[in-house]
């Protein structure tokens, strides 16, 4: 058993560690941030400026010291899959950036290395903690919206990857990134399973290599449809979220304030500007919802409960399969121009 404080090393300190964990784990009462791992002297440097703690160079010291009971990692998609493995046969807890990896059959490795290991293996996937996708839940948990027939979900951006993520072998492009988001929430939301994915991708702007837009519709064993979109090319925004129900329908644009309040210094000074919140609609009138206040810091809360064994794994590996296998089927349909079966 970890610590009554677990103590958690942050692997990777670009913008997924700087800006948005080490603030989260700094932030959540009973988590203790033990220091920041990278090969670059500057980002380590930063890091002790920021929060006052060590640092490693190398992942292997990290997996060495006893007085680390998780690793968080940070770090490029591809390299999720060993660094995970490394962590959980050395005898650490994980918590991995999504996506996991790039394929099923490696997340299916990873699940069986959690049981054999008996470390947790928890995913970050904190879009699960959004105050638009809150308010959602909660309007179908009371049956406002009725069944769920049609979810379409838009979320991409205008200009051009950087980095690792305009490399297609590294996991870059949206459908991996934002995609995984919303197919993620998609797949919460909708009350029966995905059975298949037709999709079709925009080939890279010159000087890339990932997809400039990609449109994913899902098909659900209930006959409801989810709709996914993501790019790089879209310089007007779609509705974040549109739920057509068998009673009423609901609309929603902008994102969630968190990720913006973290930089700010303050997750929990994030708030929604009114003009924001979302539209319920009857046929007839139209009334504004207020957003659920959301609370990404919940994922940490939970997981420190888990770790001191008071509770579940707040995101396990089984619950984002599907979100793993939709991508992969939905490469598979733009290879082949077809409809794929999950």
């Amino acid at each position: 058993m970890p610590a009554t404080v677990p103590r958690l090393a942050l692997i990777g300190y670009g913008n997924a560690g700087r800006w948005i964990h080490a603030p989260l784990i700094a932030a959540t009462p009973g988590l203790q941030l033990a220091g920041v791992c990278s090969r670059d002297s500057d980002r380590r440097a930063q890091a002790s400026v920021d929060w006052s703690c060590r640092s490693w160079q190398n992942y292997e010291s990290v997996l060495a010291d006893p007085d680390v009971d998780v690793v968080v990692l940070a770090t490029p998609t591809a390299a999720h899959a060993e660094q995970a493995l490394a962590a959980l046969e050395s005898g650490k807890h994980v918590l991995v950036d999504k996506p996991v990896c790039l394929d099923v059959a490696t997340l299916d490795r990873l699940a069986e290395a959690e049981r054999t290991t008996g470390r947790s293996l928890t995913v970050f996937h904190n879009r699960r903690w959004d105050g638009d996708f809150a308010t959602i839940k909660r309007l179908l948990a009371a049956g406002v919206l009725g069944r769920p027939l049609v979810i379409e979900m838009a979320w991409g951006a205008y200009g051009r990857p950087r980095g690792w993520r305009a490399n297609r072998d590294e996991g870059g492009g949206r459908v991996y990134d934002l995609g995984t988001h919303m197919i993620d929430q998609l797949c919460l939301l909708m009350p029966s399973a995905p059975r298949q994915v037709h999709a079709r991708m925009h080939p890279p702007l010159p000087g890339m290599e990932v997809e400039s837009f990609a449109h994913l519709v899902i098909g659900f064993a209930d006959g409801a449809t989810g709709v996914v979109e993501t790019g790089y090319i879209a310089s007007l925004d779609k509705p974040r979220f549109r739920v057509v129900g068998l009673e009423k329908s609901f609309e929603k644009r902008g994102l969630d304030p968190q990720e913006l309040a973290l930089r700010g210094g303050d997750v929990e000074a994030a708030r929604e500007d009114p003009d924001s919140y979302g539209w319920l609609s009857d046929g007839t009138t139209r009334t504004r919802v207020p957003t659920v206040h959301g609370h990404w810091r919940g994922l940490y809360e939970e997981l420190r409960e888990h770790l001191n064994g008071h509770g579940p794994n707040p995101v396990t590996i089984q619950s984002v399969r599907p979100t793993a296998a939709i991508i992969a089927a939905a490469f598979r349909s733009v290879a082949r121009s077809s409809v794929e079966s999950l």
